[in-house]
């Protein structure tokens, strides 16, 4: 009888944990993966060529890019945002870096003074700020959501009205 009540209990099993990651990796993988939309969604609406080739094509070459109105070195928040992100090709997007005016002659020209007004008061309410990781969920669920109901057939007014080109020039274009 003792033997029965002394016998050894079999060790608990423990059960699987979702791994769950760290702050830096989950912000990466989110990263990645809005960017990855990002691409996928500008290539489209842009026709996958760049948007400066009709105001100063000569200038054109060097393969087409991801490029940004507002360059990445002057906000980490609108890097992954529609209204600022662009197919460009690769002189266009060094002049930019350069300070070369071509990008807010067309982004002006082309949405209006108060939509380019918009966007540089945004670049100046997040100076030195990168969007949280509940953002960059939410932007990739719009992605997702623009990419799933992008039209067969559109225009750039339609495209604006839709949100393709993101909140300011839908809220303020001309």
């Amino acid at each position: 009888m003792l033997n029965k009540l002394h016998a050894p209990k079999p060790k608990p099993v423990k059960e699987a944990k979702a791994k769950k990651l760290s702050a830096p990796k989950r912000r990466k993988q989110l990263e990645k993966e809005v960017e990855k939309l990002m691409r996928e969604l500008v290539w489209w609406r842009d026709g996958s060529r760049c948007v400066l080739a009709d105001i100063d094509g000569a200038k054109c070459g060097n393969g087409i890019q991801w490029g940004h109105y507002i360059p990445r070195s002057r906000s980490a928040y609108l890097v992954y945002r529609l209204g600022n992100s662009f197919c460009q090709c690769g002189n266009h997007n060094l002049m930019h870096k350069h300070e070369d005016p071509v990008f807010g002659v067309w982004y002006s020209g082309t949405f209006g003074q108060a939509a380019s007004e918009a966007i540089l008061a945004d670049v100046r309410s997040h100076v030195g700020k990168k969007p949280v990781e509940w953002e960059l969920q939410e932007w990739i669920d719009e992605l997702r959501n623009l990419l799933d109901d992008r039209p067969a057939v559109h225009t750039q007014d339609i495209l604006i009205e839709r949100g393709f080109y993101g909140s300011w020039p839908k809220e303020h274009s001309k």
